[in-house]
């Protein structure tokens, strides 16, 4: 069974790779469009060497039972399930209709109780997407086939 400590250092040397590769396959767009990716990139990797850094001088402090389970709480296994559901039924149902939906069901599966600020923050957080992206980006966002 892995350590805590080992399971760090395998973490930090992919994300070492994911920045690399990140950072250099950006070096192929135009000036302008390749400063947010590098700038992300080496934020991600000064990030991850100050985990590298913290994992070697911090002390494990409890010792790992032999045999240990991984553990998935039922609000994560339904947030899983239903974000693929809401991936594979948004072309369907369009994103304008399915994310306030979306938002609603898994703030209230989390424990968000004020049904009306949940419906008002997924209405607004909807809108202020839509309007990033169709119009100030002009990126088209899935209609669905009941609203094309």
């Amino acid at each position: 069974m892995m350590t805590s400590k080992l399971e760090n250092i395998i973490s930090c040397l992919f994300v070492y790779i994911i920045s690399i590769f990140f950072f250099f396959s950006s070096s192929n767009f135009s000036y302008d469009s390749a400063v947010f990716p590098k700038v992300i990139a080496s934020i991600l990797a000064v990030l991850n060497t100050i985990l590298l850094f913290q994992t070697f001088i911090k002390r494990e402090k409890v010792k790992q039972k032999e045999g240990k389970k991984i553990f998935l709480p039922k609000k994560t296994i339904f947030t899983l399930i239903f974000t693929m559901v809401y991936v594979l039924l948004i072309n369907i149902g369009g994103f304008i209709l399915l994310t306030p939906i979306y938002i609603f069901i898994i703030s209230s599966e989390l424990g968000y109780r004020n049904k009306t600020i949940s419906i008002i923050i997924a209405l607004a957080t909807t809108f202020t997407i839509y309007l990033v992206f169709k119009v100030v980006l002009g990126v088209p966002v899935p209609s669905g086939f009941l609203f094309s």
